[in-house]
């Protein structure tokens, strides 16, 4: 004889059937991005620009840092230094200041502010869209920002970077 109660496992929804359920689609979901993550290289993802007119193709490492963090404020040409900032959260952002310089991005954008403050850096130029990235780099000698690597174009150029 039954006493009216019923056990979590007789119920047509209990936690155990949608605990499993959740978990089996976290894992699906962590071995998809698993497998879309190992097909894309986020360092081939991103690239560094500058004005066309920049005389150099490629810079290292150590002194891209350099330039983010205002202790270098004109190019070995003598141009000031120009940084375009992506919007913070973006994945440009994220990529310049997590997986290639290393440092959480609001630490970036403080560095970046206090360089303007110091007078060592000019205020960055903020750009919202890809369009606007290309544009100031264009427009603006001794520009450097991160772009996506499918959308540069003839109107600015690569900067490889050596690691």
């Amino acid at each position: 004889m039954t006493t009216g109660n019923k056990r979590h496992s007789d119920a047509p929804y209990s936690c155990g059937r949608w605990t499993t359920v959740v978990v089996n689609l976290a894992i699906s979901v962590a071995f998809c991005s698993l497998l879309i993550g190992s097909s894309v290289n986020a360092a081939d993802a991103f690239t560094m620009v500058v004005h066309p007119s920049h005389p150099k193709s490629s810079i290292d490492l150590e002194t891209l840092k350099q330039v983010y963090m205002g202790r270098l404020s004109r190019w070995p040409s003598g141009k000031k230094v120009v940084i375009v900032l992506p919007k913070t959260g973006t994945p440009k952002s994220v990529w310049l200041s997590n997986e290639l310089l290393k440092l959480p991005e609001q630490i970036l954008r403080t560095l970046v502010t206090e360089a303007v403050f110091r007078g060592r850096l000019v205020a960055p130029v903020r750009a919202s869209s890809v369009g606007d990235t290309i544009a100031a780099v264009a427009q603006t000698e001794g520009a450097i920002a991160v772009l996506p690597t499918a959308s540069v174009t003839d109107k600015v150029k690569i900067l490889a970077i050596k690691r």
